[in-house]
């Protein structure tokens, strides 16, 4: 009496957007992949050419980006609300982001290691995800860690901004190294003064343009996810709207969460047919709600790939009823749900049982013969 029939179709998964704005979670993973390269950054020259590296310093740089990477982490929790005092701390962890960078390079060869200022790239682009202005904003904060760096570094540089006037003069004072302690971490390198200008120019110039490409990535983005709110504001109205479609079927329908087995909405024929309490069904367990006595039979099928349990009684009230239960697998949101068709036999198992006891021949034929 409880014999199954099974099919083939597999249910699919959708993939689930766990959060409402990805953008943070983006700029996350772009320090993250900043700790990563300042690492190559480091490694590789001291590698190659065996610097000798101040190791303290820039292993308390390091500690502090993660410390900033936990920040961002935390900040891009979906139960967090997008106020203004979040995208401020993002800004602010941002922007200290960068100056802990320019730290990490005074003390992990400075202009001797040209090869780090590649790693200010990526703050640049990531900074889109903040704002559209907070890209030059970025590159204006690394430049003027870079050209700090420079000056404590470089006599050379200090000497020619002390020629541009009174301002130039404070600002060689402000960056003046005492007598007696070392400029530059690995002395041994020499270069004229021209090189450095020439590399910091470099540096503006690739900063400015990774800025200009990161506010065009930037526009591209916004349609990206302008088009996925909207595909998302019409999945819920589809799914309101398919909710309604089966609560209003001229058929007994239950739909039930797979993985939960609890009903999510069911058809008005189904609750008067099957379920005979007056307790609204949605949000009960399916057994509690369908008193059914093959449970095991229909819980495999809705926990598999789904199928037909061909009769199975159902309990309503002090009534016993005969039905076959139809099983099919649905997919949405990345949630499982299973569609029970329930169709009520109870008038054909009981002539088919009267006629199977009857101690004479009969046949039943239709009206067309």
């Amino acid at each position: 009496m409880s014999r199954t029939v099974r099919t083939d179709a597999a249910t699919q998964m959708l993939p689930r957007l766990v959060w409402d704005d990805p953008r943070v979670h983006l700029l996350d993973d772009v320090w993250l992949l900043t700790i990563f390269a300042i690492l190559i950054a480091i490694g590789l020259p001291w590698f190659v050419n065996g610097f000798e590296l101040q190791l303290g310093a820039a292993s308390c740089g390091l500690l502090a980006l993660g410390a900033i990477h936990i920040v961002f982490t935390t900040l891009a929790q979906p139960a967090l609300s997008a106020t203004q005092w979040r995208q401020r701390a993002l800004t602010l962890a941002h922007l200290s982001g960068v100056a802990v960078i320019g730290f990490i390079w005074q003390h992990a060869g400075g202009l001797q290691n040209p090869l780090f200022l590649a790693v200010f790239a990526l703050p640049v682009i990531g900074a889109i995800f903040l704002s559209r202005w907070q890209p030059y904003l970025t590159a204006l904060i690394a430049m003027a860690a870079v050209l700090a760096a420079a000056f404590f570094q470089v006599p050379e540089l200090r000497w020619y901004v002390s020629g541009l006037g009174p301002a130039g003069v404070w600002l060689a004072a402000l960056f003046e190294v005492p007598a007696g302690s070392v400029a530059v971490p690995f002395s041994g390198f020499y270069a004229p003064a021209r090189y450095f200008i020439v590399l910091l120019e470099v540096f503006a110039v690739l900063l400015f343009a990774c800025a200009v490409a990161a506010e065009y990535l930037g526009t591209i983005f916004e349609r990206l996810y302008l088009h996925v709110r909207v595909a998302r504001e019409e999945a819920a109205r589809g799914q309101e709207l398919w909710a309604m479609l089966i609560e209003q079927l001229p058929l007994p329908a239950l739909l039930v969460d797979a993985d939960t087995l609890q009903v999510v909405c069911a058809s008005e024929l189904a609750t008067q047919t099957f379920c005979g309490s007056e307790v609204p069904i949605a949000g009960r367990p399916l057994f509690d709600a369908l008193r059914l006595s093959y449970p095991e039979t229909v819980q495999d099928m809705i926990v598999e790939e789904g199928g037909v349990v061909p009769q199975v009684v159902v309990r309503v009230g002090k009534e016993f009823r005969v039905a076959q239960i139809h099983v099919h697998h649905l997919a949405q949101k990345g949630r499982r749900f299973a569609l029970l068709l329930i169709a009520d036999t109870t008038e054909a198992f009981a002539v088919k049982a009267a006629l199977d006891a009857a101690e004479h021949a009969e046949l039943i034929a239709d009206g067309r013969g």
